[in-house]
């Protein structure tokens, strides 16, 4: 039981959210030095595409470098070594282009190239007018140095790749998670009358040199490192930066709610009005509601309901401190907030969550599009009082429910067939506390167990004493055999559920490894054949 109870407290999580700190910045793409007729610029769509290895002139042909105007038409490129060809697909169309051939292959059928693809600096280049057009695009050539290119098939977001670094396993995990997990459909529902106007251009890095560079780019100015120490993403315009070398391995859901964080403020700069400027709270606030209604879809509430737990838990503790700082309308007063350790945007979040539940989804959603249309007071308008007023609104609230505190949690679980072995349990408080031995058959269960030790809901018998955690219960597993769980092999583990200012949530389960090493934990409401439904303060 000691064991246990040590490993739990550590990953007890409430009091640091590990998540990454996101901005929008609305600068604009700085004019380029202008092509010639022997190395012409090449535009998508409005976007100057910056090669690493900068197109040229053969043979009366321009040949660029093969990945990049592949990404910036949106197909998907893969790189076949046996045979040293190039595919790329897009929509209905597959071009198959062998290095060094006048031959490609498009659908299966060969068609004769006047420069076949070559090798140039290490970088495979393909003449762009037979691949732009090979995917329905229109091509247009001005001999002062410019190719433009018009798509036709191509998917609002582009990802690009920002440095040589990216590879292209990173790429194609980046686009099947943007594309099949539909996050440009996700939020244009959340925005209900919002629509992508122009390309979204999100460019990956892999080192904190590509991702300086391409913030020097946007940024045009000094700032540049400041920016790229403390942000995890960024949006410039209709841009987006990603730093994959700061996504942790273990936990892609982290990067993913960046991309789509990111993408709100896009769609935000796209569709407000020129010369307005939206308040950096309802940026955030929408940002951080998309990007966490794309990662936990589909999952269990119970997930969503513990990491709404930990941001409300992070704001209330900052509120009991006296340090709450009232809604921010500029992006940089929240980079001097995000510098000065307080991740404001989690509070945004909290307000427009607040905001909903006060005003009603229809309400809220005509404020937002009045918003961005420009119109002076939408908030009074819309939605009956100012924003000032409000703001005063949300932090009695906030201090409200920071002196709240449960009598004890009800949890909800279910006990699979399979399970062997023995559950106990044991509630928040102060001091020594019972643990008791849970009598439960397979199936659904509900247990009720209160800070002064009694419990309710399932048959248990007094297993002994140990000491408590003042804000913590805890359901324990103690495996007849060993099972692989998280990847290693394991003979127990467990659940706990945090009570924070009169709510509870699941926290991290744990299993500990048969070995001995140090305990092992993830975001799962499953574990070792225990699945927790439902967790609720009383």
């Amino acid at each position: 039981m000691a064991k246990w109870k040590r490993v739990a407290a550590r990953f007890v999580y409430g009091a640091a959210i590990g998540i990454g700190v996101f901005v929008t910045l609305f600068g604009g793409q700085p004019a380029a030095q202008a092509g010639t007729p022997d190395r012409p610029d090449v535009v998508v769509d409005g976007e100057l595409l910056r090669f690493d290895t900068q197109p040229l002139v053969y043979q009366n042909r321009t040949l660029v470098p093969m990945r990049m105007i592949f990404e910036s038409l949106g197909a998907d490129v893969s790189w076949e070594a046996a045979t040293s060809t190039a595919v790329a697909r897009l929509g209905n169309v597959t071009l198959r282009l062998p290095i060094g051939s006048p031959k490609v292959m498009k659908n299966g059928t060969s068609l004769q190239l006047d420069v076949p693809a070559q090798l140039v600096n290490g970088r495979t280049m393909v003449p762009v007018r037979f691949i732009a057009e090979a995917f329905g695009s229109q091509v247009d050539w001005d001999p002062k140095g410019k190719v433009t290119i018009k798509s036709t098939a191509a998917p609002v977001v582009r990802i690009i790749s920002g440095d040589a670094t990216v590879t292209d396993q990173q790429l194609q995990q980046v686009r099947a998670e943007v594309y099949g997990a539909k996050y440009v459909e996700q939020l244009e529902a959340l925005l209900p009358g919002q629509s992508f106007r122009d390309p979204v251009w999100l460019y990956l890095t892999n080192s904190p040199s590509g991702f300086l560079q391409q913030i020097e780019h946007f940024e045009g100015g000094s700032g540049a490192e400041r920016v790229a120490n403390v942000a995890d993403g960024l949006a410039y315009g209709s841009h987006v930066l990603i730093p994959l070398h700061k996504a942790e391995p273990e936990e892609p859901d982290d990067l993913n709610m960046v991309i789509a964080h990111e993408l709100v403020h896009v769609l935000l700069n796209q569709n407000t009005q020129a010369g307005h400027h939206v308040p950096d709270w309802l940026h955030e606030s929408l940002a951080w509601k998309h990007s966490l209604d794309v990662v936990y879809n589909g999952q269990p509430d119970v997930l969503r309901h513990a990491f709404d737990g930990n941001v409300r838990d992070y704001i209330l503790n900052v509120v009991k401190k006296g340090q709450y700082i009232p809604l921010i309308s500029t992006p940089g007063g929240t980079l001097d907030a995000l510098q000065d350790g307080y991740n404001v945007e989690l509070q945004d979040y909290l307000a427009y969550e607040y905001a909903l539940e006060r005003f009603g989804a229809e309400k809220l959603a005509t404020y937002v599009q009045r918003e961005l249309a420009g119109q002076i007071g939408a908030f009074r308008a819309v939605l009956g009082l100012s924003l000032t007023e409000f703001d005063r609104e949300f932090k009695a609230y906030l201090q409200g429910e920071s002196q709240r505190r449960a009598q004890g949690a009800e949890v909800t679980f279910r006990v699979r067939a399979d399970y062997g072995g023995k559950l106990f349990l044991q509630g928040s408080g102060e001091g020594e506390g019972p643990v008791y031995q849970l009598q439960v058959q397979p199936g659904q269960h509900t247990v009720r167990i209160y800070e002064d030790g009694r419990i309710e809901g399932v048959p248990a018998t007094r297993y002994g004493n140990s000491e408590e955690d003042r804000d913590t219960a805890f359901l324990m597993l103690s495996l007849d055999r060993e099972r692989t769980e998280f990847g290693v092999q394991s003979d127990g583990g467990g659940f706990f559920f945090q009570q924070s200012f009169g709510e509870y949530f699941l926290g991290r389960p744990w299993v500990e490894p048969a070995d001995g090493t140090d305990p092992v934990h993830r975001e799962s409401n499953q574990l070792l054949g225990v699945e927790v439904l439902a967790v609720k303060a009383l």
